[in-house]
């Protein structure tokens, strides 16, 4: 999953960011140690991992996560465990891109579970 993140990430980046073939390596491998961490302490809090996908990138949350705000909260501090974890291995600009990627992916988000809300509120199927 995560292999397919940083690939999905190292295509969007102009030339002068690239990663190298190590540094996407070894990004994977902190994203997935940080996903299998999180995705732990959220199973002892009684929850699984739900993600969303988006064009701009997966968006994770605890399954039991009600309310947008609340998803939104969930999904942001998983992004900020992520981004921690890249910054160990990008270079700023590098950090930054991946910064963007994940908020315009968490704005896909919430523009989605908005919709999902509103329709569940007006009665819709």
């Amino acid at each position: 999953m995560e292999r397919n993140s940083v690939a999905g990430f190292r295509s969007e980046l102009p030339e002068a960011l690239q990663l190298s073939d190590a540094q996407a390596e070894k990004l994977a491998n902190a994203l997935g140690d940080e996903r299998r961490r999180v995705t732990r302490e959220w199973e002892q809090r009684g929850a699984g991992i739900a993600m969303t996908a988006f064009p701009a990138g997966l968006v994770y949350y605890p399954n039991k996560t009600q309310g947008v705000e609340d998803r939104v909260a969930e999904a942001s501090e998983f992004q900020r465990r992520q981004r921690e974890r890249a910054g160990e291995i990008l270079t700023a600009a590098q950090l930054d891109a991946f910064t963007e990627q994940q908020k315009d992916a968490l704005d896909f988000a919430r523009s989605g579970w908005e919709s999902e809300q509103q329709a569940r509120d007006s009665g819709a199927p």
